[in-house]
């Protein structure tokens, strides 16, 4: 038993020692730059202003019944947590008046859509929801 869980613990070092974030000052996960398409988030986009912006208001700073999903609260309220948990949280729990009443692919293109007002760059590759993979990243905010 104490093999193993010294074993899971060296395992899980070893993950976050090999994605160190791009500045280098820091360890962290991957960040989500070139996660998704341009393509993604101008469809989210279109569903945040439908769905999202009542609460989270169109520039994304928040309202009094939604906090603000700019790139530096965003990162404060996610910067050590797995992205796969906001994406989680999105679809369980978003939008207020239809809780999980968006489909997979919706949830995917609004969180690109919330990526790139984050300044997190645009891919050739779609983002597909795979929280396998959005675990293995946080919001921690790229070197520029």
């Amino acid at each position: 038993m104490k093999g193993s869980l010294v074993t899971a613990f060296v395992a899980v070092a070893m993950c976050c020692i090999v994605d160190a974030q791009r500045s280098g000052t820091q360890l962290s996960r991957k960040s989500p730059s070139g996660m998704y398409t341009s393509e993604q988030a101008g469809r989210g986009s279109s569903l945040f202003a439908e769905h999202c912006a009542p609460c989270h208001a169109a520039d994304l700073t928040g309202t009094p019944t939604g906090p603000g999903l700019t790139g530096l609260e965003l990162a404060s309220q996610w910067r050590n947590r797995p992205l796969g948990e906001f994406f989680s949280l999105m679809r369980s729990t978003m939008p207020k008046n239809s809780p999980g009443g968006l489909t997979t692919a919706q949830n995917v293109d609004l969180l690109a859509f919330i990526l790139q007002q984050a300044k997190f760059t645009a891919g050739p590759n779609a983002l597909d929801g795979n929280l396998d993979v959005l675990n293995t990243m946080t919001l921690a905010p790229d070197a520029r």
